[in-house]
């Protein structure tokens, strides 16, 4: 969702996990406040949550804190 909403990060940086851990993407806090009040933004996540309800009712109650 990150990739097809934002695109490509504004800049990455050395991963504090280690020197093989990936570079971590770094979004400009406007954009990606910008792109939380889209209507696409609103459907995914809405999507994204019952996806994981779904999952969570699978695996059974107690995951569903």
């Amino acid at each position: 969702m990150i990739a097809e909403l934002l695109g490509p990060p504004d800049t990455t940086e050395c991963n504090p996990g280690g020197r093989n851990a990936p570079r971590v993407k770094l979004f400009d806090r406007i954009r990606v406040e910008g792109t939380e009040g889209t209507d696409l933004f609103h459907r995914r996540f809405a999507q994204a949550q019952v996806r994981r309800a779904a999952q969570r009712h699978g695996a059974g109650q107690e995951l569903a804190r």
